[in-house]
């Protein structure tokens, strides 16, 4: 697989870290939202960003290509994303390469990681804890922001949330619990794409991990961990930290909203036949505006304090 990944830049900060954090990230044609993306990431304590574009058609490749004084390595492939997992065939080869024993993010260029900040001053305090602890993993719950309505209002370099402040709290209407995960995490589907769209979502991650439970690996859309292809539900290699943290989905971010799932679905190169982007179109076709604002649902995102239903109690 890694034949097929060419690296075709690379930036190195020479500034010594203590502890380094790599996030690996498969992107396509996200030019607009690669600057806040990084910049949240660098923020949060990223010291090392390994970058997959997979067929980017827009700027996005030339912006990350443009930045200084960050260690970055840019990679294209142009293989198929379905074929590769959904991307995680080569996360994985990168996590073997280069991240063995080292602190690491998979996300998306939508996702924000947010930790306990009632707990943790910062991202080496939730890492010094895990250390001391002999945790491995974060796990998360996967929140879906969003407008009141669909709009082309994002500006590139603003922070998400301000386009998207919205997310569902926890509801029994629209959440369901699952079960249990690797001991201590409850397994959750619903939120909003559940309420508004009928889509039943799987919303737990693991997006922040030690990487040192080899021959594990992610799953696709590291929802869980899997050992030769096949999904591990328990294991005795995953130590689950006991706090959780919040990945915010800015799945909503996009402009022209439709004719972005209309060339998802178009490609095919989406889980179970794009069939999450064919409920998108669906819900589309009979509410272009598709106000996803709920009085009775909807809570506007002020700072970590209004997730305490997500981080659980202090």
């Amino acid at each position: 697989i890694g034949e097929k990944m060419e690296l075709i830049d690379q930036q190195q900060n020479h500034r010594e870290c203590h502890r380094p954090i790599y996030l690996i990230c498969v992107f396509r044609d996200e030019h607009l939202l690669l600057e806040y993306f990084v910049e949240y990431y660098r923020s949060l304590g990223v010291t090392h960003f390994i970058m997959i574009d997979n067929l980017s058609e827009d700027e996005g490749p030339a912006y990350l290509k443009s930045l200084k004084n960050i260690n970055l390595s840019l990679y294209r492939t142009e293989d198929s994303y379905r074929d590769a997992a959904y991307g995680t065939k080569w996360v994985n080869h990168m996590l073997e390469q280069y991240c063995a024993d080292q602190y690491c993010f998979t996300v998306d260029v939508d996702e924000l990681f947010l930790f306990d900040s009632r707990k943790y001053q910062d991202l080496h305090d939730l890492i010094d804890d895990m250390e001391s602890s002999g945790k491995n993993a974060v796990p998360v719950t996967l929140l879906d922001m969003y407008p009141e309505k669909l709009n082309d209002s994002y500006v590139r370099g603003v922070e998400f949330h301000s386009h998207s402040p919205f997310f569902d709290d926890f509801n029994e209407v629209h959440y369901e619990d699952r079960g249990r995960l690797y001991k201590t995490f409850n397994f959750w589907v619903g939120g909003v794409r559940k309420r508004a769209l009928g889509v039943e979502a799987c919303i737990n991650k693991f997006p922040l991990f030690k990487y040192n439970f080899y021959p594990l690996e992610m799953s696709p859309g590291c929802h869980f961990f899997q050992k030769d292809g096949q999904v591990v539900l328990q294991s005795e290699a995953i130590k689950l930290h006991s706090d959780p943290g919040v990945l915010l989905h800015f799945k909503f971010i996009k402009p022209r909203f439709q004719e972005f799932v209309e060339q998802r679905i178009a490609r095919n190169e989406d889980w179970g036949n794009s069939a999450e982007y064919k409920s998108y179109l669906q819900a589309l076709q009979t509410n272009s505006t598709l106000e996803l604002y709920d009085q009775k649902y909807s809570t506007k995102f002020l700072d970590t304090n209004n997730l305490k239903n997500f981080f659980g109690p202090i």
